[in-house]
């Protein structure tokens, strides 16, 4: 590939960077060894800001999740083909702009001397390098759009089809009204990129991926059953993730392990696992002085995951349209007065975004809680729309939010109800006025008991977390 190329020494005024040698193994879907490999990584750290690299050209941009889910809906909703590809050392396809040499230790530890062609894995600039040069091959070659929404989606419109693909760093999806336009867009790829090409995928992320005339199914069995065997957990978990707020509990010096459950309960959380959504939030608070209450918690919500970890979002052949579910909880947290926001969009018939976070600052009352939370789901909602609208499937109704706040609907619909109330309130948080004057979404009331959006607020017991866990997961 042309990554470097040696040199007898660094030129003078010239420090050359350390490398590393990284084996990695990885998985199949169905956790057996797929293949091995070796690679030859760049130890950033060593890299001098403004000689080295740019430090305003670092970034690069990563795919949101709820992007990846949207389009799945989509693909679900409308039988659309959906396939997965694994680009071969993305980064190494992206030319490097400085003058950079590397130290490579052979063998038998003699260094060796190069200078870098390509963006070899662990340049602070690979990545912007990467994206840039996939970037500009999609557009120029595959004439396809950069959505503005989110800048690892593009797509073509043309003749009622759509060609979708979205972009992972180097793992790609592409959806498509045709298959053969999906194996098309794939086939040209691989002419610039050595890539490997899925087809119909059965995993992809780490998420489980299945496929049926009926839906599409995103679940983490193996990714739980496998952080079952390393944890040495054996499946027999509680009924629910989490059964109280932990701000009780004792602190103390927080165990390494315990950052360790986290980071996986908030991946499982992020990704394909709503239920486990406010148990992540929750214990994520305690990193810093988690005590063993604490590391007790994070292993129950953790075998809870594992117990039911064929539990997934699924998406419906013919299933409906955007709709949300807001809930607030006023106050709920003793030390610092402040309360729990959630929501959770719904689109062909199961969740594509969902939320769960205390809230920034004091609330007076459960109105102004619940009027803050319908904000951040309408950003959501307009995010969600917008996207929709970019990929060819707009929402031509408005969005239904189901809310089960009384006093906080008044407050919305009727923007002179409640103004001793309500005239404090930031107003930015008047968003969401405006959007139900625009159009965009209708605020519903539905009663507490059937709003769903609580589960992102508060533990809630056995049979009232199976009741709404029935409606996001199966």
């Amino acid at each position: 590939m042309g990554t470097w190329e040696i040199v007898k020494e660094v030129p003078k005024g010239f420090k050359a960077i350390s490398t590393k040698i990284i084996p990695k193994t990885k998985l199949s879907a169905d956790g057996s060894l797929e293949r091995r490999k070796v690679r030859v990584v760049v130890r950033g750290f060593a890299q001098r800001p403004g000689w080295d690299f740019d430090p305003d050209h670092i970034y690069s941009p990563t795919l949101r999740y709820a992007s990846l889910r949207t389009a799945i809906a989509v693909a679900a909703r409308y039988g659309l083909h959906v396939r997965a590809l694994d680009i071969s050392q993305a980064y190494l396809n992206a030319p490097v702009k400085e003058e950079l040499y590397v130290e490579i230790k052979t063998a038998d530890g003699k260094s060796v001397f190069a200078r870098l062609k390509k963006s070899l894995y662990g340049l602070k600039q690979a990545a912007s390098n990467w994206h840039a040069d996939l970037d500009q091959h999609v557009k120029n070659i595959h004439n396809l759009e950069q959505l503005k929404t989110d800048h690892c989606v593009y797509v073509n419109r043309k003749g009622g089809t759509v060609l979708i693909l979205l972009v992972y760093v180097d793992d790609c999806f592409i959806i498509a009204s045709e298959a053969k336009d999906a194996d098309s867009l794939a086939k040209a790829m691989a002419v610039t990129y050595a890539l490997r090409y899925q087809g119909e995928p059965d995993q992809a992320l780490g998420i489980n991926i299945k496929v049926t005339n009926d839906g599409i199914k995103l679940s983490l069995e193996r990714y739980l059953a496998r952080k079952a065997d390393e944890l040495g957990r054996d499946g027999t978990g509680p009924v629910t993730p989490i059964t109280h707020r932990l701000y009780g509990l004792d602190g103390g010096t927080t165990p390494p392990e315990y950052r360790t459950l986290v980071g996986t309960i908030q991946w499982a959380a992020q990704s394909a696992r709503p239920d486990l959504a406010y148990a992540a939030g929750e214990l994520a608070r305690f990193q810093h002085c988690a005590g063993s209450g604490h590391m007790a918690a994070a292993y129950r919500a953790l075998d809870y995951a594992i117990r039911f970890n064929d539990l997934g979002v699924t998406y419906k052949r013919g299933g409906g349209g955007l709709e949300a579910f807001v809930d607030s909880d006023h106050g709920s947290d003793a030390t610092n007065g402040k309360g729990t926001g959630g929501y959770v969009l719904f689109y062909a018939g199961a969740p594509i975004e969902w939320y769960s976070k205390q809230h920034g600052s004091v609330h007076l009352s459960s109105t102004e809680s619940e009027f803050i939370a319908f904000c951040n789901a309408v950003k959501a909602i307009k995010s969600v729309r917008m996207f929709l609208e970019e990929i060819g499937f707009p929402e031509t109704e408005s969005t239904t939010v189901w809310e089960d706040n009384q006093p906080a609907i008044r407050a919305l619909v009727n923007k002179s109800a409640n103004s001793l109330r309500m005239r404090h309130v930031n107003i930015k948080y008047h968003f969401g006025r405006q959007a139900i004057t625009d159009g965009d979404v209708k605020v519903v009331y539905v009663p507490t008991g059937d709003n769903v959006a609580d589960f992102f607020t508060k533990a809630l017991g056995g049979t009232t977390f199976r009741k709404h866990r029935s409606r996001l997961l199966q």
